[in-house]
């Protein structure tokens, strides 16, 4: 099977098709590792405890590189401060009407549903705030 072009229509289920077969294929050989050494204790009455803690250690060696790997550049760019990422400072009168907003909001009764969309909205209010006086400041 020929993979199929990036871009086109087909690429997304040839991708999700490949991963769960590759997914599937690597799975069924670990399975089937250990249904042999099973069987071949079976067979032969050999200890086979060594060789099944080993395979162990191997997959788990294998899962632990493949999940590492994948976050790799997440994990180094934790520490750096990109030129796309705006940097946003929020100064403490911000912060104390904020804290105003919140409780005056929170000593109401309500549902946690509203409490929830209260909150969200004083939240979307001061970050326009915010975002207006970066604008300001930027002009």
């Amino acid at each position: 099977m020929a993979a199929v072009s990036r871009g086109t229509k087909g690429r997304t289920i040839w991708y999700i098709f490949h991963w769960i077969f590759g997914t599937t294929t690597s799975l069924t050989g670990i399975v089937n590792t250990y249904t042999g050494l099973k069987a071949y204790h079976k067979r032969t009455s050999s200890n086979v405890r060594i060789w099944s803690i080993l395979f162990t250690v191997e997959v788990s060696f294998l899962a632990f590189f493949y999940l590492f790997q994948e976050k790799w550049d997440y994990m180094q760019k934790q520490g750096e401060i990109t030129v796309d990422e705006p940097v946003m400072v929020i100064s403490s009168d911000q912060v104390e009407i904020q804290k105003e907003v919140l409780s005056r909001q929170s000593s109401r009764k309500s549902n946690s549903l509203g409490n929830y969309f209260a909150k969200n909205n004083a939240l979307k209010k001061l970050f326009q705030e915010i975002k207006e006086e970066h604008q300001a400041d930027k002009d």
